[in-house]
């Protein structure tokens, strides 16, 4: 079988993927309708099939929506939702979580794909799962009997276990020239640590471009060794330093603690970075998860303060709303390595207080999203936070913002930093790398004519 393309199968802004171990049914065909893309059928008809077809169907008749359609939950056993849709489905029936969850939606274009060339057709989409045999093989191990779930673990065992993860499956350090353990003093007397990264081939001399890094772990785990490796490769491969910052963790130190450090740190390197050898003009922001979600807060308030002048964003699976609806949730809250019930634990620990509508910690609330840096958005295709994800990058570029979309296909949120696991990590981290080369070559050329 050949390989299969890195990024997503696309056609009027949606995307064919999502869960379907089994094949789909035969399906009469309406009037009216007719097939625009399709995928390859399941190689067999077992439980572990999990290569599905998908397909699109468009309707010519705005107000209904007829099919018929049987689907199968994450773990292979029909939902309570599966029985075959037989009748015609209105608008407002399709937009019913009952609905979402039977894998057969009615969605309006205009409403959710701004580009579409005819905003008059109704779309179904027949969801299935596009995982790869390694995100199927670490899901075999995670939900292994008797393993215990995330959700499940005290603090400490949780820290534990996500650093268990990183050193069985993080591909292996790269030497770099340099790494530097720098302490940022603050007024009261405590310092915050971060590790400078400079590349293999940089000179001693060499004035940099610097990308911050926030790692990812729900602001409660994972800290600047579980991301060794991957700010190794990003150094190397992009030619910037990086600077990986150690923010501090929840629940000890719960919301806004991380974002004042994000903050804090940003504008400490900006002011040093004659210290650091990096050049002020050429800076970057960058993290994973929890941390895309601090790079984008980190941007907005750097903005509002006018301090550091931020020139690019690399946002991988960020998480930019603490409470959502959206249908990627809903498809891959079970089974997919980031549970529903591992965020409910990440969300309870990091904001005590309950501050989910806070623009800080769901920036997708934030008033006016313009003004920020260009953004090269990372997602995972069987992600919960996918969805949200996208609707971010819309509303970035509804105001004004630039967005450049890769979409990984078959990876589960978490794959960027386990790339003795998956080979698509390296891919990624190799186009990241060219597309902070660009731009920052952009910047340090029109800094130079100033």
């Amino acid at each position: 079988m050949p390989k299969k393309p890195l990024f997503l199968y696309r056609i009027s802004g949606f995307f064919t993927s999502t869960p379907h171990r089994h094949p789909p049914p035969k399906r009469k065909r309406p009037c009216n309708r007719r097939q625009t893309t399709g995928r390859p059928p399941p190689p067999d008809n077992s439980i572990n099939a999990r290569e599905g077809q998908g397909q699109y169907w468009a309707c010519a008749d705005t107000s209904r929506c007829s099919f018929n359609i049987t689907s199968h939950s994450p773990n292979g056993l029909p939902c309570a939702s599966d029985l075959p849709r037989k009748k015609p489905m209105t608008v407002a029936e399709g937009q019913r979580s009952e609905e979402r969850s039977a894998r057969g939606v009615c969605y309006n274009q205009s409403s959710l794909n701004s580009h579409c060339s005819n905003l008059d057709l109704w779309v179904v989409r027949l969801l299935t799962m596009a995982l790869s045999e390694q995100a199927k093989t670490l899901l075999d191990m995670v939900y292994r009997v008797g393993a215990p779930r995330f959700h499940e673990l005290t603090v400490a065992q949780a820290r534990h276990s996500f650093s268990k993860l990183q050193f069985a499956f993080g591909a292996a350090p790269q030497p770099v020239a340099s790494t530097t353990e720098v302490p940022m003093a603050r007024d009261d007397g405590a310092a915050l640590l971060a590790r400078l990264y400079r590349p293999l081939a940089a000179a001693a001399d060499d004035v940099l471009p610097l990308v911050i890094y926030f790692h990812g772990g729900g602001w409660c785990v994972g800290n600047v060794g579980t991301h060794d490796s991957l700010c190794r490769q990003l150094a190397n491969a992009s030619g910037c330093a990086v600077f990986s910052v150690e923010y501090r963790l929840a629940p000890e130190h719960p919301f806004p603690a991380a974002i004042e450090d994000g903050l804090f740190a940003a504008e400490w390197a900006w002011e040093n970075a004659a210290l650091l050898g990096v050049d002020p003009n050429r800076i970057a922001l960058a993290g994973d998860s929890a941390g895309g979600n601090l790079s984008i807060v980190t941007a907005l308030l750097a903005r509002d303060r006018g301090s550091v002048p931020i020139c690019y964003m690399v946002l991988i699976y960020p998480s930019t709303e603490m409470q959502s609806a959206r249908t990627s949730r809903e498809l891959f809250g079970q089974g997919y390595f980031l549970d529903q019930e591992s965020l409910v634990w990440f969300v309870e620990r990091y904001l005590p207080q309950g501050d989910v509508e806070d623009w800080r910690a769901s920036p997708m609330r934030a008033e006016s999203l313009a003004g920020l840096p260009p953004v090269l958005l990372v997602t995972a295709e069987c992600d919960p936070l996918t969805d949200d994800s996208l609707a971010f990058a819309e509303r970035v570029r509804l105001e004004g913002g630039a967005v450049e979309h890769l979409g990984v296909e078959g990876m589960v949120h978490g794959f960027i930093t386990l790339g003795k696991l998956f080979h698509e990590a390296e891919e990624v981290v190799a186009q990241i790398s060219r597309r902070l080369q660009d731009v920052l070559k952009i910047y340090q050329s029109v800094e130079s004519k100033r």
